[in-house]
């Protein structure tokens, strides 16, 4: 009930009160009393649903206070400017202007992705190509590297079996050689010192080439001595009336000369 509503009801029964002593002095008089007069039932306005949605009904007056002072609550409003103010957002609220703006910038970066994701395409397919480039020339390579290498080894095949057929015929187209030129051979042979000795060392290996220098060896040792013992002894046999040369300890006067091992001539 408003405050309107209760000053009315206080009206009325002042009214009827100040009416009430008049009435019954002048049927005191001349009417007969009458019973209590029935008071009317004041008519008490509903409170309206947008005052209650407002907050400003009051709930539980207060009865004992005597103040004039009425708590009022007020009520949660879903009002989506109030909302706003709260910091809230409801989805379902928005306008269709806000959701339009939305949807554009949704789409501006689906398609930024989109061009990010087809340059990235592009970027990998161009690496793809030149990986595929470079795999074909290197099997390229390889593959020429392979027939050169084959190449290779069958030119080093023949060279050895050449180097191996002619390590096995050189002993006999050496000796060949000799056979055909014992002169330049000598002459080889002896064209210095080094050579001459390197020469003899090489045949005192041989069996044959080491008898043939210790029958050289021999002859050069024992040419000349039957002249130098003589000429020796007859010196002596002046000096020493009695001179013996086995009593002297000398080797005897050989009777002839030694004979060379091959002829001189």
């Amino acid at each position: 009930m408003s405050s309107s509503d209760s000053q009315d009801i206080s009206a009325s029964d002042a009214h009827a009160s100040e009416e009430s002593p008049s009435s019954s002095s002048s049927t005191g008089s001349s009417s007969p009393v009458l019973g209590p007069r029935s008071v009317p039932k004041p008519n008490i306005p509903e409170p309206r649903l947008g005052a209650a949605q407002a907050g400003n009904v009051p709930v539980n007056p207060p009865l004992d206070k005597g103040k004039g002072k009425m708590r009022t609550k007020k009520t949660a409003t879903t009002h989506p400017a109030a909302k706003r103010r709260r910091g809230e957002n409801a989805p379902g609220a928005e306008s269709m202007e806000e959701l339009w703006v939305k949807m554009t910038l949704k789409l501006k970066e689906l398609e930024e992705k989109l061009k990010r994701s087809e340059a990235h395409n592009r970027e990998l397919k161009d690496l793809t190509a030149r990986q595929l480039d470079e795999v074909a020339n290197l099997s390229a390579i390889a593959g020429g590297a392979k027939a050169e290498t084959l190449q290779l080894k069958e030119e080093n095949l023949k060279l050895m079996e050449e180097l191996e057929s002619k390590e096995r015929e050189f002993p006999g187209r050496a000796r060949q050689w000799m056979e055909d030129n014992l002169v330049e051979a000598a002459r080889i042979l002896t064209s210095s010192e080094e050579r001459t000795m390197e020469g003899f060392r090489l045949l005192y290996r041989e069996e044959q080439g080491k008898e043939m220098i210790t029958q050289i060896s021999s002859y050069g040792f024992m040419s000349g001595q039957k002249q130098d013992r003589e000429a020796t002894h007859a010196i002596l046999a002046e000096r020493f009336p009695d001179f013996n040369a086995e009593s002297y300890g000398l080797a005897p006067i050989p009777d002839e000369e030694p004979t060379p091992p091959f002829p001189l001539e």
